[in-house]
């Protein structure tokens, strides 16, 4: 997500550039680059809040799920949080061991 948004902001930055190297040209060219311009950039708003948006209600989705999981199933997540907990201090002793 966070490549996305900085995906977008360079190309709102470049379309910026764009524009003011365009404003050298006659106004009539201006005007219409400018219209594009705008066009595009509003565009790629609506886009960047889609994507925004969907990722939100993923996430949400996902953590719905997870406490209804959690809740239904308390015993479960205690005896992987138990069996993860064992596995780690077995491989932390023995890379210690082996120093």
């Amino acid at each position: 997500m966070a490549r996305k948004n900085n995906d977008v902001s360079e190309l709102k930055a470049r379309l910026s550039e764009i524009l003011t190297e365009v404003e050298e040209l006659g106004s009539d060219e201006v005007s219409i680059v400018r219209d594009t311009l705008d066009e595009y950039s509003r565009k790629l708003s609506d886009k960047a809040n889609e994507i925004k948006e969907d990722v939100q209600d993923k996430a949400m989705d996902m953590k719905k799920q997870t406490d209804e999981y959690v809740g239904e199933h308390p015993w479960h997540l205690a005896a992987y949080s138990v069996a993860i907990g064992i596995l780690m201090g077995l491989l932390l002793t023995k890379s210690t061991s082996k120093k």
